[in-house]
């Protein structure tokens, strides 16, 4: 485990560029970020270095993006919690249940019959 850049820093003594850093070099470091400093590219950044680094992400302020949910359920199914349900697509629900069929639970009803008949679809052309 990589060490925290910033942990032990007060809050008055960190800066943008400081943080910025830190989640460069560890993107846990994300969550001892101040919401003032947070930029999207960080964000980015932190969820590329740990996909679970996307529930420290707040689509409030508009850090969240599509690109940051794809890239989180790629390497983390169960990161399906954390997407917005506007970006819980059919093939995005697909690839999370595929990660792991834990995830099902966070797929929204509308979403599982287009989900299922992507499946089948799937299923029928590989055989």
């Amino acid at each position: 485990m990589k060490k925290s850049y910033l942990l032990g820093i007060p809050e008055k003594q960190k800066t943008k560029k400081m943080c910025l850093e830190a989640v460069k070099r560890n993107g846990n470091d994300l969550c001892l970020v101040p919401e003032k400093y947070r930029t999207r590219e960080m964000c980015l950044i932190a969820v590329k270095y740990d996909p679970w680094n996307l529930e420290t992400v707040h689509d409030a302020k508009g850090l969240l993006t599509k690109e940051m949910c794809e890239i989180a359920v790629k390497k983390a199914g169960r990161c399906l919690d954390f997407v917005p349900d506007k970006w819980r697509t059919p093939e995005l629900c697909l690839e999370a249940v595929k990660q792991n069929s834990g995830s099902l639970c966070y797929v929204p009803e509308i979403v599982k019959d287009k989900m299922i008949l992507s499946f089948i679809k799937e299923k029928k052309e590989k055989t």
